[in-house]
């Protein structure tokens, strides 16, 4: 599967609204020549302030910026882990319900990471019949890990859950 286009998605709040600006011009910044970007945040409480910050940093022809406006209820009474496992964290699980019906895939990545080299590669990935790819975080690779989900164990769930 070979696109000039990539579909990319972020989920955050205000609090990583930086680590946003930082992760998604990373993907802006190494895009192949080749490539066109559709961008699409799923905004669960970003300040207009920061949002202003955001599109601005991220104006480049090649990229089209789309916000969702998210719906904080929607996860609300999901196990909270510190201040690292914040409600927005389970916003990516809205995803399939909240972006335009004539999105078939999208890459989804975290904010607090930056992107090396062009993401195209990664987003041409056959799925081999899987509906989702993903990757173990190394500091926690288990929900149940030290820093996973807080009282996973306290709320009755199995290490197998």
């Amino acid at each position: 599967m070979s696109s000039k286009l990539v579909r990319v998605a972020f989920a955050t709040d205000d609090g990583y609204a930086r680590p946003l600006a930082v992760a998604g011009g990373s993907v802006i910044r190494h895009l192949g020549k080749d490539r066109n970007l559709e961008l699409y945040v799923l905004d669960m409480g970003i300040s207009k302030l920061n949002r202003r910050k955001i599109e601005e940093s991220f104006a480049r022809p090649q990229v089209k910026l789309n916000w969702i406006t998210g719906t904080p209820e929607a996860i609300s009474g999901l196990p909270l882990g510190g201040p690292w496992l914040t409600s927005s964290t389970y916003a990516r699980l809205l995803l399939p319900d909240v972006l335009p019906a004539h999105v078939d895939r999208v890459l989804y990545l975290d904010c607090d990471l930056v992107v090396r080299r062009c993401i195209g590669e990664l987003y041409d990935l056959e799925l081999d019949g899987a509906v989702a790819l993903a990757v173990l975080a190394m500091g926690t690779p288990f929900v149940c890990s030290l820093w996973g989900v807080g009282g996973w164990f306290e709320s009755g769930r199995a290490a197998s859950d």
